[in-house]
């Protein structure tokens, strides 16, 4: 499973337990340079079923994954972009499985 799959069910979840609805894709770009993070999750798209404020979604989608996947160390929301940090435990369990 690569690391977009993987973290779209974890944010499918997060939206789920939070807002009470179902999201059917998560959109991902490349994080921009001036920002910190391994990997953004794009919020706007996801505005068509979570009503409200992109960067409150984006800080509690943040938040539950911080709290609760171990691949996510840290985050940032920038706009309607949140950024994530990988964490230390996901690049070793990635470079365990290259051989």
């Amino acid at each position: 499973m690569t690391l977009q799959e993987t973290l779209t069910q974890y944010i499918q979840k997060a939206v789920t337990t939070i807002y009470g609805v179902a999201l059917e894709t998560v959109e991902f770009q490349a994080t921009r340079k001036e920002f910190p993070g391994d990997i953004t999750v794009v919020v706007f798209p996801m505005l068509r079923v979570v009503k409200g404020n992109p960067v409150q979604i984006g800080e509690s989608i943040g938040n539950f994954l911080v709290e609760n996947v171990e691949e996510v160390k840290a985050f940032n929301v920038v706009k309607g972009f949140l950024n994530l940090e990988l964490s230390d435990h996901y690049f070793l369990q990635f470079f365990s499985l290259v051989k």
